[in-house]
């Protein structure tokens, strides 16, 4: 409501106006550049303690059995007879199925139930196997800055109210749009999390069977074979065992490490602003003859803007393999009135009695505003040179 009082008493103004003189009229386009919008970001990730796995100790409890690797874990496993790793490919790894292995005979592989057996010789039977998964995390916030520009179009109306031999002032009243003010604004590290995960074995010694499914291949290779390469070309296996077995014991004791993995997630934040700019201005122009057709002038004044703003945010927390996380959406469109002053001169050359082409270029400042989105902050500054070519008709005469 107070705004709208502002623009009735402005209007006002020029409406009773008790001088009767020359009135202009001029619209023309205009750019201001110079600008800027920063964002200090935070992460959703963070904020919702997004995790790549549950950190702690799992497995069998510290007791008597016959537990070993439990086969759950998608890690690198060495076996007496041969070795079965997790797929480099992120379709066969997200699937349990990988390509990456090698055994060292037939006797190993059964056609008739599609599976492959492999022997690791343990330094422990009746033992407790215990995965151990522990996260680390870093990061939390982001920064980024862009500069802005735009172009916009403008129309003034203006009466005078003195003129002398080779000067005169006029009042004013100036609305402008400014356009184009977008940015994209983003980063890959907003909030970083690694996950390491062990399993270690403690008993007897002991040898264990790990089963693994070959999917009744009917093209599987004969032993020796091995695919050496974790993103290589060849038949495929369970990455995982369907069955763990043990098969003898002996005295002796052991703790050891059977396998370990690690995943490093990045959040991704890309940041969309999209905005326009309305401006209400009045003020005081003052105008030196340079010759009949050519005259330097000098105007400003205080300006009344209207920032409509639309912010787009989406932040993306995956791992380097592809694996998505947790995705979040923000959406704001939000609208402020902002101060502003301006001062700027030019040069008005009169085409004939009634039409003039003026050229203008100076500075507009505009208060600065931040906009919250998510966990970001978004800071715009909107003040800069500004540049402007308008065409004007002139009406009346000459103030009496």
């Amino acid at each position: 409501m107070k705004t709208f009082h502002i623009v009735c008493l402005i209007v006002g103004l020029f409406a009773l106006n008790p001088v009767r003189g020359e009135w202009y009229f001029e619209i023309g386009p205009f750019y201001r550049g110079g600008m800027d919008v920063e964002v200090k970001g935070g992460s959703r990730a963070a904020e919702t303690g997004a995790q790549i796995a549950r950190p702690g100790t799992r497995g069998t409890a510290p007791r008597v059995s016959r537990a070993r690797d439990d086969g759950a874990a998608q890690i690198f496993r060495q076996f007496d007879d041969g070795f079965v790793g997790p797929s480099g490919t992120p379709l066969f790894f997200s699937q349990g199925q990988t390509q990456f292995f090698g055994f060292q005979n037939d006797a190993q592989h059964d056609a008739g139930a599609g599976t492959l057996t492999f022997t690791r010789t343990h330094n422990g039977t009746l033992e407790t196997t215990q995965t151990t998964t522990r996260l680390t995390s870093s990061g939390g916030s982001w920064k980024d800055s862009g500069d802005l520009e735009g172009l916009g179009l403008l129309a003034r109306a203006g009466f005078l109210v003195l003129e002398e031999d080779s000067w005169d002032l006029s009042a004013q009243l100036q609305l402008g749009w400014l356009g184009g003010l977008d940015r994209s604004l983003r980063t890959r590290n907003a909030f970083q999390q690694e996950m390491r995960s062990t399993v270690r074995v403690f008993g007897q010694s002991a040898s264990t069977e790990f089963v693994y499914d070959t999917f009744h291949n009917p093209f599987f290779p004969s032993g020796p074979y091995a695919m050496n390469d974790p993103t290589g070309v060849g038949p495929l296996i369970s990455d995982t065992p369907l069955a763990v077995r043990a098969t003898g014991d002996s005295e002796a004791t052991s703790s050891r490490v059977t396998g370990s993995h690690q995943v490093v997630a990045h959040s991704r934040v890309e940041l969309q602003t999209e905005a326009d700019l309305f401006v209400l201005g009045m003020g005081p122009r003052f105008h030196a003859d340079v010759s009949d057709e050519l005259s330097l002038f000098v105007q400003g004044g205080g300006s009344l803007n209207l920032l409509d703003t639309r912010l787009r945010r989406q932040e993306t927390f995956e791992t380097e393999s592809g694996q998505l996380i947790g995705q979040w959406r923000d959406r704001s469109d939000e609208q402020k009135w902002l101060w502003g002053a301006s001062l700027s001169i030019g040069v008005l050359w009169a085409l004939n009695d009634q039409m003039t082409l003026s050229a203008a270029g100076g500075y507009e400042w505009v208060e600065r505003t931040t906009l919250s989105i998510g966990p970001d902050q978004v800071k715009y500054d909107l003040g800069g040179y500004q540049i402007e070519l308008t065409l004007g008709w002139v009406f009346g005469g000459p103030p009496e």
